[in-house]
């Protein structure tokens, strides 16, 4: 950001249009992503305030639940307690199954 630019006002101007035009098809396709899938996205929430956690199979019978071979509402891997004893997926990056980085070793 500090350093000179090496083109012209112009160039500039071309590349600010494009960069505009980039994230306005970009903001239209993630709202019409969330548009297509929202009973999806409203299943996943239930399923959340229901249990407070699922894991990928839950997630992906309230996805996809043909792929899955269930139906969202049978859809459950445990008692349902709700007990928040439920451990991350091997596959789930982070050490809290949230998605976050694991922390770098010291």
């Amino acid at each position: 950001m500090g350093q000179p630019r090496n083109y012209s006002d112009e160039t500039a101007a071309t590349i600010d249009s494009e960069v505009k035009r980039i994230v306005r098809e970009q903001l239209e396709r993630g709202r019409q992503l969330l548009t297509d899938n929202r009973e999806k996205l409203e299943g996943i929430a239930k399923a959340l305030l229901e249990k407070e956690s699922i894991n990928a199979d839950e997630l992906n019978a309230i996805v996809s639940p043909a792929a899955a071979g269930t139906t969202p509402a049978s859809s459950s891997s445990d008692s349902g307690t709700g007990d928040g004893d439920h451990q991350p997926d091997s596959d789930t990056p982070g050490a809290n199954g949230d998605g976050s980085p694991e922390p770098a070793p010291a």
